[in-house]
């Protein structure tokens, strides 16, 4: 009997750590599956927002994104804020000439007002004197910037970047919860550019300053467009989202305008977009040729140089008509 349990016990501790064993080579097996993720969110987190990454992404919109922010004490009477199409297109230095008004070109991409509102509008207001006109522009199908969240054309990185450089990251996280797709996909995508980043020569360091040197304006270096071969974005506006930029920020002396950026003749959407922002923006919405436009990311939408001439003078002719008629609320 004796005998009997002497060989119950040792099959007993032999089934134990064959379970033991089992349950390492589980734990073996699973460790770098959960642990590469969480590293790719550290590694990401850590390393995209800093210069080190943005000067060897060699991306004009990483390397300049949150201008507006970094600005204190720059009086800018004229101040314009929007999407890419402002940030590329509008001269501040020609408004400034036109209007004798100094003006300031503090746009974001899409991206940042899809994620993020006005946040760099938000932090600018709070450095800076308020500005006597405040004008808003953007491309028609972006006055409802939720509906761009599915555009695969649509990038949210530069977004995402920026709200990482603020002190509280923490909020950030549990901001981007609400669409965690957008935090891994950024995570992931950040981890890999800074891979190929660590065999890749910096920007020079004088690229920091693009928007510095032309008042906010980030002009491109892209081939012109040369049809209106791209796919249609037929989006009607947001009106009450357009209602609220005019509420939030017609206070205190200011005159907010809220613009649409013209299209190219040829744009098939060009007759829809003006039934839509009919009575809800503050210009006609115009039609340029096509060669003032830019081919690359946003086509028919990024004035050239020779498009941001008519661009700029649209603006400035605002800003003229209004200083002539005396204040005006904007809103239609």
């Amino acid at each position: 009997m004796e005998l009997i349990n002497i060989v119950r016990d040792a099959d007993e501790n032999v089934s134990l750590q064959s379970s033991d064993g089992k349950r390492l080579r589980l734990w073996a097996y699973l460790a770098p599956l959960l642990a590469v993720p969480l590293l790719v969110l550290a590694a990401a987190i850590l390393v995209v927002p800093t210069d080190w990454f943005a000067m060897r992404s060699h991306s004009d919109y990483l390397a300049t994104v949150g201008y507006g922010a970094d600005l204190r004490n720059s009086n800018c009477p004229i101040t314009i804020y929007g999407d890419s199409t402002a940030m590329v297109g509008i001269n501040p230095q020609l408004i400034q000439k036109r209007t004798g008004l100094a003006t300031c070109n503090i746009a974001e991409v899409e991206g940042m007002t899809m994620l993020f509102d006005t946040i760099v509008l938000d932090k600018f207001l709070q450095q800076n004197p308020r500005p006597r006109f405040l004008v808003f522009l953007y491309s028609p199908e972006n006055l409802d910037p939720q509906s761009q969240r599915n555009n695969p054309e649509m990038s949210k990185f530069e977004a995402i970047r920026f709200r990482f450089q603020q002190p509280d990251k923490l909020v950030a996280m549990i901001e981007l919860m609400r669409h965690p797709e957008d935090f891994f996909l950024w995570a992931e995508r950040g981890t890999r550019m800074a891979i190929h980043g660590i065999f890749t020569k910096p920007f020079p360091a004088q690229i920091r300053l693009i928007r510095q040197k032309t008042l906010g304006q980030l002009a491109l270096n892209e081939p012109d467009l040369l049809s209106c071969a791209y796919p249609r974005r037929t989006v009607p506006p947001n009106r009450a989202w357009v209602q609220s930029l005019r509420s939030r920020y017609n206070i205190e002396g200011t005159t907010v305008l809220v613009d649409a950026m013209p299209l190219p003749e040829c744009d098939p959407d060009l007759a829809y977009f003006r039934s839509e922002l009919s009575g809800v923006i503050d210009n006609h919405l115009e039609a340029f040729s096509v060669n003032d436009y830019y081919a690359g990311g946003g086509g028919g939408r990024h004035a050239n140089s020779r498009g941001a001439v008519p661009l700029s003078n649209m603006v400035a002719d605002q800003i003229l008509s209004r200083l002539h008629s005396g204040p005006t609320i904007g809103a239609r």
